[in-house]
């Protein structure tokens, strides 16, 4: 069962380096995609460095590859806000902000938890 993500505050700033999240994209009956790395994330979303962002407005089911405690895939629902394609080297990477619709309990409070450790 999927419940609907509400906004929450921003956690606290971050000061330690974590190894990259693998982001695949998944349908029922596919195999997963790889989508990109996580280069941030919250309860309420995420950005996704990826070579090839999706455009705004495109609905994914995604699955998050989560690191200890946790140690599991979440999988949910997003919707891409935003993207941006490569800009130079001396720009920001590419990617996309993804905005999580669609995610189950269990998925939540592992987000949560990887984002106050």
């Amino acid at each position: 069962m999927f419940t609907n993500v509400s906004a929450s505050p921003p956690p606290a700033h971050r000061r330690v380096f974590r190894t990259p999240l693998r982001v695949e994209s998944v349908r029922d009956g596919d195999v997963p995609r790889f989508l990109g790395y996580v280069g941030n994330l919250s309860t309420t979303g995420a950005f996704v460095q990826s070579a090839q962002p999706r455009q705004p407005g495109t609905r994914l089911e995604l699955r998050v590859h989560l690191p200890d405690p946790v140690r599991a895939p979440v999988v949910c629902v997003g919707e891409v806000v935003w993207a941006r394609g490569y800009a130079g080297i001396l720009g920001p990477g590419p990617g996309m902000g993804i905005r999580f619709l669609e995610v189950t309990l269990s998925a939540m409070e592992a987000l949560e938890r990887i984002c106050r450790s």
